[in-house]
């Protein structure tokens, strides 16, 4: 159920990737992995019950799709740094 909804954000992400719009498609895994995260934190809803780790699976799925276009090593050295800092509890 959580795939099939991402699945509409994540082929934008990669819509942005074969248009050749990396900063449009670095911002969308970011805003992805950041409504996952509050999902993960401040969520109320059955979802979270179900599948308690679907954030975190979820967040590593989405970085994985968006690095698959090999982004710059800034721009994956940039998105580390946010998901290190802002996702301190699932710090890589």
């Amino acid at each position: 159920m959580i795939e099939e909804r991402l699945a509409l954000f994540w082929e934008e992400m990669c819509r942005y990737q074969k248009l050749g719009l990396p900063a449009k498609a670095k911002n969308h895994c970011l805003g992805i992995m950041i409504g996952l995260y509050r999902f993960e934190r401040d969520g109320k809803n059955e979802l979270k019950d179900w599948a308690p780790d679907a954030a975190q699976e979820y967040i590593d799925r989405t970085f994985s799709k968006w690095k698959k276009s090999q982004p710059k090593r800034e721009d994956i050295a940039e998105v580390q740094a946010i998901i290190t800092s802002g996702f301190a509890q699932w710090e890589k």
